[in-house]
Parts: structure tokens; C-alpha cells; sequence
């Protein structure tokens, strides 16, 4: 079964995605987000530099794991 993710816009297809690493980091912190069901402030990511998004998917991954949720596929991202 194929699961759904609300990925933001400003990532997606707002000017702000791509192969970039911005891009590529922006996506991976969206998709372990909604793998918590947290929600993002589009702004807040849009205006957040890599090293901020590395640390923010760093803090979700430990809470994937914390919750015994996180797989092998988020240990490659």
C-alpha cells in the first residue's frame, strides 16, 4: 500500500526544490515530518539554511527510531 505525503509546496514546486542540496535536504526533512505526522512551517523551511534542515532531520530521525517507526530506508537519507 502506497502512503501519502504532504509535502510542502515551497519544496515541491515552489521555486525552491531541485537537485540542490538545499532541495534534496528539504525533502528528506519533509518526508520523515510527515512520517511523524508533524507539520512544517513552509516559511520557517523556506527561510532554514542546510545546516539548520540537517539538524532538523537528524532530531526527527532519532524520534522515528525512538518510536521504533524508523526503517532502513531513513537510514540512507
Amino acid at each position: 500500500m502506497a502512503m501519502e505525503y504532504s509535502i510542502p509546496y515551497c519544496v515541491t514546486g515552489g521555486g525552491y526544490g531541485g537537485a540542490g542540496a538545499w532541495g534534496r535536504e528539504a525533502w528528506r526533512v519533509a518526508l520523515l515530518a510527515s512520517e511523524l505526522d508533524v507539520a512544517l512551517d513552509e516559511d520557517t523551511l523556506v527561510y532554514s539554511d542546510i545546516y539548520d534542515l540537517r539538524a532538523l532531520r537528524r532530531r526527527l530521525q532519532q524520534a522515528l527510531s525512538r518510536h521504533g517507526r524508523l526503517s532502513r530506508v531513513w537510514d540512507r537519507l
